[in-house]
């Protein structure tokens, strides 16, 4: 086959002519957590009526060309990929400040370590804790895991009486456990009473918060903060192969 002069291949047949229309449309894929942008996607239309002893013509594009136009419209499959591990590369030691540092990554991401635990598919009500009261959803979970083991152990009042759905030890004020009607609901009320009894009053790292919340247990905060290493490294893995 020869390039022609009205740039296309060209190469003797028999039996077809293939006449090669490349034409674009466009995809738009759901929006997703991350708030990455649509895809753009090439899609070439070939059609093949049969027409014997004519030349095989197909339009050549140079490589110049095409390389020109894949790089107008930058397609980043890892979505914010960058924020996210900037978000997740932190010292979740004692003094890791809640509220400062928030998670950047999506729901899937958390929905991945949740995974074989009674919350699985619960990483969206994280995020909406975390958006809505100011505080990192690693932490949220990692109070979870150590309170109930993700839904494992919920709380029990003194009368043997189960809180399904309390996964976070909180309590009422008039004394024994919340009954709380879900985990997205424990979970919103874990995010409010730390916004509201926490946070105003200047206690927004690890340690201060556990003085309040579990102050009879001072291996509380480091329980937590490992947690929240493991969650952290087990999601830097997606994005870095680390």
């Amino acid at each position: 086959m020869a390039i022609g002069d009205d740039n296309t291949l060209s190469g003797k047949s028999d039996s077809i002519r293939v006449p090669y229309k490349p034409e674009p449309f466009r995809y738009t894929a759901p929006w997703n957590d991350a708030g990455s942008q649509p895809l753009s996607v090439w899609k070439p239309e070939i059609k093949l009526p049969v027409v014997k002893n004519e030349d095989i013509k197909i339009p050549f594009r140079p490589a110049d060309e095409v390389d020109s136009a894949a790089g107008s419209e930058e397609i980043n499959l890892n979505g914010n990929g960058e924020a996210v591990i900037d978000s997740l590369e932190q010292n979740y030691g004692s003094n890791f400040n809640v509220t400062k540092h928030l998670f950047a990554g999506t729901a899937a991401d958390l929905n991945k370590y949740l995974e074989g635990t009674k919350m699985a598919g619960q990483g969206e009500a994280f995020l909406k804790a975390q958006e809505k009261y100011g505080v990192n959803a690693l932490f949220l979970m990692a109070i979870v895991c150590r309170e109930s083991g993700y839904g494992a152990k919920p709380a029990r009042d003194e009368d043997g009486s189960i809180k399904r759905y309390n996964v976070a030890g909180l309590k009422k004020r008039g004394g024994g456990y919340q009954n709380n009607a879900s985990y997205e609901a424990c979970i919103d009320s874990l995010g409010s009473a730390l916004k509201r009894l926490y946070f105003r009053n200047g206690k927004v790292t690890v340690e201060k918060i556990r003085k309040t919340f579990c102050p009879g247990n001072a291996k509380w905060t480091g329980e937590v903060s490992d947690e929240m290493k493991k969650i952290s490294a087990h999601i830097l893995r997606d994005y870095t192969g680390k």
